[in-house]
């Protein structure tokens, strides 16, 4: 998805600015300033990529050691007398 602004619409009051996911929009010198330099793009947007499979087998691994861990730190916290 690239962002993309229509200038003749353009009335230069922020809103898709406040909008944009990534930042990626810049409005340059307010409303007065539109008629000399509109809006500008300042990075095209660019989704995240698409995890891959090991990738997220990795992260599936390190999620079930860390619930492992916090298993055995809930019984240790039980057998002590924590609440």
């Amino acid at each position: 998805m690239k962002a993309r602004i229509i200038e003749e619409r353009c009335i230069g009051c922020g809103l898709c600015i406040n909008v944009c996911p990534q930042g990626a929009i810049e409005l340059v010198g307010g409303k007065e300033s539109k008629k000399l330099s509109p809006p500008m793009q300042m990075q095209p947007f660019q989704p995240l990529p698409i995890p891959k499979e090991v990738e997220l087998m990795m992260i599936m691994d390190q999620l079930k050691m860390m619930e492992s861990m916090l298993l055995g730190m809930k019984e240790w916290i039980e057998r002590i007398g924590g609440d």
